[in-house]
């Protein structure tokens, strides 16, 4: 074993006295150092012990000793376990060391040098040494024994073993450490606090959350704070301590620090020392709760426009075989109901057209391949109606690039096909209509040679009766062509339309006096006119062809007799109108209805009503021109006719008109004018038609007349340089061959000559060239017209000017309207 000065097993007990410890008897002697051993002192528990005493000394739970200067008298069996002997015997034994020292010597002369100096039990941690050099934790209570001198008899102690303590305290406090060390390192908010609100501790993630300074936490108290209590903080925390469980909740957090955050905050309630106590934990969710709202927002308003377009947006997966979303407008378009779709994905092809399905079906499996597709399709809704789908589709893919998804967009353009239909046959129509008027130009020239050969022939005095019954019997043929082209050009919108305001209600009524004789009495006529007056701008004369058209039509669709009824409204053309007719105009205008109960048509018929010469009629009972020609006059008034039948349920035909407000002043009926006799003057006559320049002039000069021919502006031109001074008026064709109009041509004069008298002839007289005619002060004459209507026209042209010349002060003025 080690020396003394370096002993693993170290002594209780100094190897003397410390110096200034009183000494006495024989005992100072030996604290002196004296060779010899000493006599043990008396025994303290004397020879008739109580044995109860010794009971205590051997069975003590902790180590009990005696000790003089010199080594241990006494030590009980704990003593002796606790530093590794097997008994106190053995641990009393002399041997070379007979001082072991149980505790370092600096240690343990501080130890008794405090116990030989106070009266009472000395207590110190010690570090102790065990026989085998291991180690233990006590604590050590050391106090004097002294005699009646005072002197120090010995020394007496008890040793407890706290290493198991201790190293729980150890534990305990390396837990504590490692909590704290947890507790700062962690990002969420901590804070304990009695249930009071008093601030117990927090961590420094909580003054971050909050923005407060850590004096600012520890003096709060969180029931007496504002923000607490509006943020919902407060009554979340009173939940838990009222409950005794915990409880979460979600906030918006305006702190009294300046900061606003969103918050998910748990309070837990729990005991401590008897006394309950609250944890909060709080985690700032605020970006968590910025992209929540974000995506909120923006799944709403995905959803208010998948909801609100007409259109079908639709989500599927890869294979089609599952709907994942498909909008609203499913339902308004197909008929069905969305959750039917959900149900069975297959039941939107059911509803394809059999003729369109399998091209829809091509399509589905190139979306199956990842392709985008693109077709138009019709659909069969639950009520037997049809509607043309415009479906495209695009493949989804996922962060890694891969097709996962479908997602679509099913339109319905059915109101487009529609107007696509409507638009081709106006065009159809259009070309139709200019084919009608060439053809109407060229007839118009025919039956004007035709009708002036008929004028000059009739007038001859010296005919037969039987004679002019023929010519009559000509000239009816003739006014029944002139009737036909008549119709063609209004159908071509190339008829003249001498509009005025006129009020539609008096109108129908005048006409329906007129029908009553051609309708039949089989036919029950109702009129349903508009409380106020439906007043229009147009040509009555041609409103009333409309309406006879309309109404004899209509008659003929009720040979067995039925039901007529007309009827008046004004009405306001909405917008949405607009889409479904390609003539709509928005705006005020005055519809006229007319319906009859009659056998009706069929889809295919209805498509074919306004071609000219299209008839369902038998042969020799309609020209086909009735409807052509209604359509053409309503057209030509800015207006649209729309039309609604059955086979078996009758047809109704609704035309619309612009309205016009009220005319101050009625129109004033024009006074009947005098019969217009031939004349002597000279005429500048200039047609390329041949025959009809022929019978023209022929029917001049025998109304008294010179005439000059010419056969196009230019041959004019050259026959005016000649004879200028003789030409009185000028009377031209409108459209002619060699670039130059009769327009032009009259112009080109009057720079030579203002006051010459004109009149244009044309079978185009709805064009441009008639209007600016009748605004340059000429006469116009639509195409064919009898020599009686020529006759007129000539002679009151003539007259004006004769007029005009007589009165120089009052010079005609350029457009016409002399005083």
């Amino acid at each position: 074993m080690p020396s003394a000065n370096n002993t693993t097993a170290a002594s209780i007990l100094p190897q003397r006295w410390p110096a200034d410890a009183p000494t006495g008897g024989t005992a100072t002697g030996a604290m002196a150092g004296q060779s010899a051993n000493p006599a043990p002192p008396p025994d303290p528990l004397g020879a008739n012990s109580d044995a109860e005493f010794r009971n205590i000394f051997e069975n003590a739970p902790v180590g009990i000793f005696q000790s003089s200067a010199t080594g241990l008298l006494r030590a009980n069996p704990v003593l002796a376990r606790m530093f590794g002997y097997s008994s106190p015997a053995e641990m009393l034994e002399k041997g070379s060391n007979p001082v072991p020292a149980f505790v370092h010597p600096e240690q343990r002369a501080g130890i008794f040098r405090k116990a030989v100096q106070e009266k009472a039990y000395v207590m110190e941690e010690v570090e102790y040494r065990r026989r085998d050099g291991s180690t233990f934790h006590g604590n050590l209570w050391v106090r004097a024994v002294r005699d009646e001198s005072g002197a120090v008899k010995y020394v007496e102690g008890f040793v407890e073993d706290i290493t198991q303590r201790k190293q729980a305290e150890e534990a305990a406090a390396a837990a504590s450490r490692y909590l704290q060390t947890l507790l700062q390192s962690l990002p969420m908010g901590i804070l304990t606090s009695k249930a009071s609100g008093e601030t117990i501790t927090f961590n420094p993630a909580l003054a971050g959350i909050v923005g407060a300074a850590s004096e600012q936490l520890a003096a709060q108290n969180f029931r007496q704070l504002e923000s607490w209590r509006s943020s919902g903080l407060l009554a979340a925390a009173e939940t838990a301590l009222q409950t005794g469980q915990p409880h979460q909740a979600e906030v918006h957090h305006s702190s009294t620090f300046g900061r606003s955050v969103w918050l998910s905050a748990q309070f837990v309630p729990f005991q401590y020392q008897g006394e309950t106590q609250l944890i909060g934990m709080f985690a700032d969710i605020t970006k968590d709760k910025r992209a929540e709202i974000e995506m909120q927002e923006s799944e709403e308003k995905f959803r208010q426009l998948a909801e609100n377009i007409e259109a079908v947006f639709w989500v599927a997966d890869k294979d089609a075989s599952r709907i994942l979303y498909v909008s609203p407008a499913y339902e308004k378009i197909w008929g069905a109901s969305c959750q039917s779709l959900y149900d069975r994905p297959i039941s939107f092809a059911e509803a394809i057209h059999p003729d369109d399905r399998e091209k829809v079906l091509a399509c589905m499996e190139r979306q199956r391949r990842g392709l985008p597709t693109e077709a138009e399709y019709r659909i069969v809704r639950p009520d037997g109606s049809q509607r043309w789908i415009h479906d495209r589709s695009f493949i989804v893919r996922n962060v890694a690039g891969e097709f996962y998804r479908l997602a679509g967009i099913a339109e319905d353009v059915t109101e487009r096909k529609n107007l696509e239909v409507q638009f081709l046959q106006a065009q159809k129509m259009e070309a139709i209509g200019q084919l009608a008027g060439g053809i109407a130009h060229d007839f118009n020239n025919i039956l004007a040679a035709t009708l002036l050969h008929l004028g000059v022939l009739q007038l001859n005095p010296h005919l037969s009766e039987a004679t002019k019954e023929g010519l009559r019997e000509l000239e009816h043929g003739a006014n029944q062509a002139t009737n036909l082209t008549r119709q063609l050009l209004l159908f071509s919108r190339r008829q003249t339309a001498a509009v005025k305001p006129l009020d539609l209600n008096a109108l129908i009524a005048n006409v329906l006096k007129m029908l009553g004789r051609l309708l039949g009495e089989t036919i029950q006529v109702n009129l349903e006119c508009a409380e106020t007056a439906a007043w229009v701008e147009a040509d009555a004369g041609m409103l009333e062809q409309v309406l006879m058209n309309l109404c004899l039509n209509a008659r003929d669709a009720m040979p067995n007799g039925g039901k007529l009824t007309l009827t008046t409204a004004l009405v306001e053309a909405d917008p949405e109108c607009v889409k479904t007719n390609p003539d709509d105009r928005p705006g005020r205008a005055v519809c006229l209805r007319v319906t009859d109960t009659g056998t009706g048509m069929d889809e295919k018929v209805l498509k074919r009503i306004f071609e000219p010469f299209f008839t369902t009629k038998e042969a020799g009972k309609g020209t086909g021109l009735g409807l052509a020609t209604v359509f053409g006059i309503v057209r030509q008034h800015r207006g649209w006719i729309e039309v609604e039948s059955a086979v078996g349920r009758g047809t109704s035909f609704r035309v619309y008109l612009p309205a016009m407000p009220k005319p101050r002043e009625a129109a004033k009926p024009e006074t009947e004018r005098e019969e217009i006799r031939g004349g002597s003057e000279t005429i500048l006559l200039v047609e390329d038609e041949l025959a009809v320049r022929r019978v023209t002039a022929l029917c001049l000069r025998k109304l008294g007349y010179a005439v000059i021919e010419a056969e196009n502006g230019h041959d004019a031109l050259q026959q005016w340089e000649q004879r200028r001074k003789t030409v009185d008026i000028l009377l031209t064709d409108m459209v002619m061959p060699g670039g130059m109009t009769g327009l032009e041509l009259a112009n080109q004069l009057r720079q030579d000559r203002t006051e010459l008298p004109v009149i244009i002839a044309s079978g185009y007289s709805a064009d441009q060239l008639r209007t600016a005619a009748i605004e340059q002060d000429m006469t116009f004459l639509s195409k064919p017209f009898p020599s009686a209507t020529l006759a007129k026209a000539l002679r009151t042209r003539l007259d004006k000017t004769a007029r005009a010349a007589a009165s120089p002060q009052q010079a005609p003025f350029p457009n016409g309207n002399n005083p």
